[in-house]
């Protein structure tokens, strides 16, 4: 997904034409190297490997101002085009879906399980969407909203609290 957003080649012939821009979107989009490390980490943490899933928590929050908790789940795709993002919770992100900077993805007082986020869904600068919510496939969030109920798949919502302006195929606004 980083290479498609930096209109960069992301079909390959061979293998190591996919290791050198793995590696050159490491050295160059810190983003992709802040994803990395939460994938790292889950395995390790999957592996009952002790101590270093903690320490690359913590150096992803303190290098990318990224902090993801242990129980979110991300499907592949995600963009995140410049950090400062909060995940947190029982929370599941789904494919090709792009969060902006300074927004949580959160939980609400009193309960653990946080928002499901289905695939391709774009959630704008400092949106905040919180509690155990549904959000569907193809919505947009935009910039600053606070969603605390479902949002339909194909909708756009702004506002706090969010409000749908566009329906999308089958919803109701």
């Amino acid at each position: 997904m980083f290479s498609v957003k930096r209109r960069e080649q992301f079909q390959f012939t061979s293998r190591m034409q996919k290791c050198m821009s793995v590696l050159r979107l490491l050295w160059g989009a810190d983003e992709f190297l802040s994803l990395f490390l939460y994938r790292v980490r889950s395995a390790l943490h999957d592996h009952g490997v002790p101590i270093l899933p903690r320490l690359l928590y913590y150096a992803n929050s303190f290098l990318y101002g990224m902090r993801i908790g242990d129980h979110v789940i991300i499907d592949a795709g995600l963009y995140l085009p410049h950090g400062q993002v909060v995940i947190d919770g029982i929370t599941r992100i789904g494919r090709q879906c792009m969060i902006a900077p300074w927004s949580t993805i959160g939980l609400v007082a009193g309960n653990a399980m946080g928002p499901t986020i289905e695939s391709g869904v774009i959630v704008g600068t400092g949106a905040k969407v919180l509690g155990n919510v549904t959000i569907g496939t193809g919505a947009r969030i935009g910039a600053n909203a606070v969603v605390l109920k479902d949002v339909p798949a194909g909708a756009t919502v702004v506002g706090v609290p969010a409000r749908i302006i566009e329906s999308g195929e089958g919803a109701e606004a």
